[in-house]
């Protein structure tokens, strides 16, 4: 199937298809694509291989990138979301050089993590919510699509994938960025790893075993894996010989081009050309569009899976408090601690101001870090004659931020995909330098946070315990702790007065700002009326739930 250029209606920078998926051949567009499939199951294929779609799944499509896709169940239903070039590319200029990847491991070998993947189907929802209740107008949508482009960019970048966790995540993402740009740009031409590390100041045989250990697939491999994506696109949407494809293509022979097209499509390149050209832009049997009142039935079950559309059915709910019983403080628990999700938000300085503020208001026992030694926070000094220094700069400016705000840390402490004896090792040389800079009694005032578990995680309480500090269990795992990032429910303040009236999903932690780090595209920000149980919207605007704090009323059961 030729290249397609899409028409987007009503002027909107996006098309919106809900659709029975029949069969459509190899081709490509100038657009970006999210496949939801709402009921039944499909195959996606690209260059790099096939997967299996079902119910629930999402993927993507990156722009210009040629994919098929075929119906496993005939009563399949799946929507697609494609998202106009030249709109993405005003936000991010670089994006059509982005491969993005939600499912597929057949090339690189890491995919997006399921949190990722969870925001982008919700946002995805709300987006066709938004558009299918006539509440859709240009300035909106832009918006919407503006915070979906970067849920992508976030999450589901093939490159940044690869490199997620690790020390110096930024630089190696960087450098191999460049490196793919620099591939993408010149595939006409020879292209040698020597170079490449020349121009990037690098040793060849350094880059060299970075290619191998980092993106599993060695330099050669990788260049001819971009080759083989181009020539597709040549032989779908132009007429070129094989041959003029090949020297095209970067190919210094055509046998070469002929062995690396066999290794991924598993045909030759004049038999992929014939089951794929056609000469119109669109078959009509590849898709069959569903009625409107189709397309709303087979969103339903979605829509009622996220709590922002439950709490938004046109239903009333009567509040009725009876204020004659026994009194009942509100949030009781707590008021104590306060959480941060990510102990590397408390080095920004609007953070900090937002801490200081709500602590002056409410005067908190305890902040609760998740990720204090993780490698956010730069610990790890790679020195191979001395691998046990540590760097805890960073750690030392957020305990000293804490000091002086007066409130004291509660630590929770995860493995962070080291062994037990590296993390050990790590947790005591933490606790002397926290002992040597802030004293023992101290720092026997603070909390440990591990999961109540058998096994290894008994040496990590040892050795709190060996410093005669207190040690806190939770039930689960410290990463598993679950956050909805999606508009949890309005919570007006007698919402929360009723829920806590009633003994309903009262919090054991409230936490300071709406904003949660990649998360925070998903809240509406100026709105003090939603988001989670949080203080302070992520612009500054103080939310009705902290009046229920500030206020000294308590109510009666």
């Amino acid at each position: 199937m030729d290249k397609i250029i899409s028409g987007y209606n009503n002027n909107f920078p996006m098309k919106l298809s809900i659709q029975n998926v029949i069969n459509y051949p190899f081709h490509y567009r100038d657009e970006l694509r999210i496949i939801l499939v709402l009921k039944g199951s499909i195959i996606l294929t690209a260059v790099s291989g096939s997967i299996i779609l079902k119910e629930n799944d999402i993927d993507t499509i990156s722009i210009n990138e040629p994919a098929s896709i075929s119906m496993v169940d005939e009563d399949n239903i799946v929507a697609i979301l494609s998202i106009d070039s030249k709109f993405a590319e005003k936000y991010f200029p670089n994006i059509k050089n982005i491969t993005f990847n939600c499912n597929f491991d057949h090339f690189y070998p890491s995919t997006a993590q399921s949190t990722g993947i969870d925001i982008l189907r919700d946002y995805f929802i709300k987006l066709i919510w938004t558009f299918y209740n006539d509440e859709a107008d240009y300035d909106g949508i832009e918006l919407l699509l503006e915070n979906l482009l970067q849920i992508m960019i976030t999450h589901f970048d093939d490159v940044r994938n690869i490199f997620e966790n690790t020390s110096n995540m930024s630089m190696h993402f960087d450098r191999f960025r460049r490196i793919i740009d620099y591939i993408l740009n010149n595939l006409e031409n020879k292209i040698t790893l020597q170079d490449i590390a020349k121009n990037e100041f690098l040793d060849f045989h350094y880059l060299s075993n970075e290619f191998n250990s980092r993106l599993s697939n060695n330099f050669y491999d990788t260049l001819n894996y971009y080759r083989i994506l181009h020539s597709v696109k040549l032989l779908l949407g132009t007429n070129l010989s094989i041959r003029d494809i090949s020297i095209k293509s970067g190919f210094s022979a055509t046998r070469y081009f002929y062995k690396y097209f066999k290794k991924y499509l598993e045909c030759t390149p004049a038999e992929f050309r014939k089951i794929n050209k056609k000469d119109v832009s669109l078959s009509n049997d590849s898709y069959k569009e569903l009625d409107k009142s189709l397309q709303l039935k087979a969103l339903e079950p979605h829509l009622d899976k996220i709590n922002y559309f439950k709490s938004n059915k046109n239903n009333m709910k009567c509040l009725e408090i009876d204020l004659s019983d026994v009194t009942k403080e509100i949030l009781p628990r707590c008021a104590k601690y306060i959480p941060v999700s990510s102990a590397k938000n408390i080095l920004s300085k609007s953070y900090q101001n937002y801490l200081l503020e709500t602590q002056r208001e409410l005067g908190f026992s305890y902040l609760r870090l998740l990720g204090l030694l993780s490698n956010d926070m730069d610990i790890c000094i790679k020195d191979k004659e001395y691998p046990s220094d540590y760097n805890w700069n960073k750690i030392n400016s957020v305990l000293e931020f804490l000091n002086n705000l007066s409130i004291k840390p509660l630590i929770g402490l995860d493995l962070y995909n080291l062994s037990i004896d590296q993390y050990c090792n790590k947790l005591n040389e933490f606790l002397l330098n926290c002992i040597s800079n802030y004293g023992l009694a101290n720092v026997k005032t603070w909390i440990l946070e591990i999961p109540k578990t058998e096994g290894d995680l008994g040496r990590i309480e040892g050795i709190i315990r060996s410093f005669s500090l207190n040690v806190r269990f939770i039930k689960d795992d410290i990463t598993c702790i679950n956050n909805n990032y999606f508009f949890d429910t309005t919570y007006l303040a007698a919402y929360i007065v009723n829920d806590i009236i009633h003994n309903y999903n009262t919090p054991d932690f409230i936490q300071p700002v709406d904003y949660l780090g990649e998360a925070d595209i998903l809240y509406d920000n100026n709105n003090p009326f939603s988001g989670s149980y949080s203080l302070i919207t992520g612009d500054g605007l103080k939310k009705t739930f902290i009046l229920c704090l500030l206020s000294s009323i308590t109510f009666r059961r």
